[in-house]
């Protein structure tokens, strides 16, 4: 039952530090304590998965509790420029998903070369200079324990430039500007 236990313990640690102080003994012991109630090394076993499931949904809720708690800190239009940042990201999935559903057609060339490549480029600019002023007045540093309690203030900005690597850097995903179905097809056979 311990190699159960010390399974179950590895992962708390992906809980956030505060959380994991005050909650992760009383965790164990109540995981300790079904264990014990249970027969069969089975019934064992699918007691801790359910409550290794478990983990990974306590830990998003308690980080995004965390992050909600530090930008009621954060100036007005910090949280304004990320929420706009992440609105103006969305036509990127949009177009995306339309394209691998059926390849956009001409009417829909110009809006896919701006969505897929002109507006990560211009949230990952946007959103870099907001963090540099919100670092510039002293409103954020980036010492750890603040870009933990800040982490939502950061996920704009690593989207979109993951969104730019991927625009700029996949082949298939010029074929989406091309507007050129035998074009498409033949850029996705390659891709």
């Amino acid at each position: 039952m311990s190699l159960l236990l010390h399974t179950y313990k590895q992962p708390l640690k992906l809980l956030p530090p505060a959380y994991r102080e005050h909650y992760a003994g009383p965790m164990i012991q109540t995981l300790e304590d079904m264990l014990q109630d249970q027969q069969s090394s089975f019934a064992r076993t699918r007691v801790l998965l359910r409550a290794l499931a478990d983990l990974p949904i306590t830990a998003s809720y308690q980080y995004a509790q965390e992050g909600g708690a530090a930008m009621n800190h954060m100036p007005t239009y910090a949280k304004g420029g990320m929420l706009t940042g992440a609105v103006l990201l969305l036509p990127f999935f949009v177009l995306i998903t339309m394209n691998v559903i059926h390849p956009l057609g001409d009417s829909l060339k110009s809006l896919g070369y701006i969505g897929v490549f002109i507006l990560p480029v211009v949230v990952l600019g946007f959103s870099l200079s907001l963090l540099t002023q919100l670092l510039v007045t002293k409103k954020l540093s980036l010492n750890l324990k603040q870009v933990q309690s800040n982490w939502v203030l950061f996920v704009v900005p690593v989207l979109a430039l993951g969104m730019v690597i991927f625009a700029f850097g996949h082949d298939s995903v010029h074929c989406i500007t091309a507007g050129n179905p035998h074009q498409v097809i033949r850029c996705v056979s390659r891709g």
